[in-house]
């Protein structure tokens, strides 16, 4: 009897082996979806990646040239928000080069709520700081790219005027995780703006900054 049931017991595993789905190779393999996080403000709904930050290389801020002179002007695009976002008619002294330089005028730091009319006192701030979009993305762009963004004029709250101390001893390079504007009535808007940036500019977050944007939205009420 037991010569007679191996062969058959044989069969059935060779069939079994036979029907087995066969795996698939390494290159046939779907590759992972990848993780976003979405954020609705004003009715408007923005889908960033999530992913580490870069920091594979060592970002130098010359790498992005910035301040970049207008055609047809004597400002550069420092001195244009600083005259753009005067709540007066801004005093100009002449610069090397042709160029014209701002020196007063009246600016309501939104991050801090305090006014300032010496404009030695502000600074033009990127909401998403250089360091961080190269953290988010930027490395991988071009010097062109680079300096695209660190002159975009065109985009609501991509450059800001704030108070220089605030912008060089507390916001720094910071993410909403490292960083919110002291300014509660400001913090809505500021997230709205970091959020917007980065989706116009295809820049990633990472899993602490989705998670700290989700909690001030959260506690500020943010809509």
């Amino acid at each position: 009897m037991r010569r007679r049931a191996l062969p058959f017991v044989l069969l059935l595993f060779v069939l079994a082996s036979l029907t087995a789905e066969t795996p698939r190779p390494p290159h046939e393999i779907a590759p992972a979806k990848a993780e976003t996080a979405t954020f609705t403000f004003n009715r408007t709904t923005y889908t960033l990646r999530v992913e580490p930050e870069y920091a594979a290389g060592t970002y130098a801020r010359s790498d992005w040239p910035h301040w970049a002179s207008l055609p047809g002007t004597c400002f550069t695009v420092r001195d244009k928000v600083l005259a753009e976002e005067s709540w007066v008619p801004v005093v100009t002294v002449p610069a090397s080069g042709g160029r014209c330089r701002v020196v007063e005028g009246l600016w309501r730091d939104p991050y801090t709520g305090r006014e300032f009319t010496n404009a030695d006192d502000v600074d033009v701030d990127h909401v998403v700081p250089l360091a961080e979009a190269w953290e988010s993305g930027g490395h991988r762009w071009d010097r062109e790219r680079r300096r695209a963004y660190a002159n975009e004029l065109g985009h609501q709250n991509h450059l800001i005027v704030i108070h220089d101390r605030e912008n060089q001893s507390a916001k720094g390079k910071g993410d909403p995780a490292e960083y919110l504007p002291p300014n509660y009535a400001f913090i809505c808007d500021y997230l709205e703006a970091w959020v917007r940036v980065k989706a116009r500019w295809d820049l990633s977050v990472d899993p602490l900054e989705v998670e700290a944007i989700r909690q001030a939205m959260f506690e500020f009420m943010c809509e």
